[in-house]
């Protein structure tokens, strides 16, 4: 987001970032680049039920997506009362549940891959949380006017699936932000496979089935 944000603005367009990862920043402030970033923190249901330990991490991570979803919609009404958005990205998977609130606005559907196709690749059963997860994908792909996905295997899958053809727009990588270090002796594990991973390891992102492939 960071680095398409700061892509557009140089090329002279105004953009808006509406974030709830912007810990120890004003509620509102601007980039040097001149991007607009605001915070859009969520609700705390889901720490709670972590504590109580109640309900599977699974379930308290969709509580926790829907938090952020609503947070985030929340605050782009509030700004789309003074300001009009040409187009607005929605990204996976929390604002999608919101998707809805947004058919008066144009807007980009981002789909990456999701948890049923990672245990799908594996050969692994799926389990309630993928059935919701598609169902709530399946709103996104419906709603959106454009969809983009990160890759041709994703595009395909999702083209095969709910048949319509996403464009494909890899992940830009941040070249800037990318210096020579030192990192010293690589940490091997003393059994197993290691893993690397380059940026988030969230649930999105399948963490949970390769680690338990």
């Amino acid at each position: 987001t960071a680095i398409t944000a700061r892509t557009l603005a140089r090329l002279g367009h105004d953009v808006t970032v509406i974030t709830s990862h912007a810990d120890g920043m004003p509620e509102r402030y601007s980039t040097e680049a001149g991007v607009s970033v605001y915070q859009a923190p969520p609700g705390n249901i889901h720490w709670y039920l972590y504590r109580t330990r109640c309900c599977s991490a699974q379930f308290i991570t969709y509580v926790k997506l829907w938090e952020i979803g609503r947070a985030l919609v929340h605050k782009l009404h509030t700004l789309a009362s003074d300001t009009s958005f040409d187009i607005v990205e929605v990204g996976p998977p929390a604002t999608f549940l919101y998707a809805a609130t947004l058919q008066d606005m144009k807007t980009v559907s981002t789909i990456h891959g999701c948890p049923d196709l990672f245990r799908e690749v594996l050969g692994q059963t799926p389990i309630f949380a993928d059935r919701l997860w598609d169902y709530i994908t399946r709103k996104a792909v419906a709603r959106g006017h454009l969809l983009v996905a990160p890759s041709r295997y994703i595009a395909d899958h999702y083209s095969n699936r709910f048949g319509r053809t996403p464009v494909v727009l890899p992940l830009p990588v941040d070249t800037e932000a990318t210096v020579d270090t030192d990192v010293g002796t690589p940490i091997k594990p003393a059994k197993g496979v290691h893993i690397v991973a380059m940026g988030g390891t969230g649930f999105a992102k399948g963490g949970d089935v390769v680690a338990r492939a």
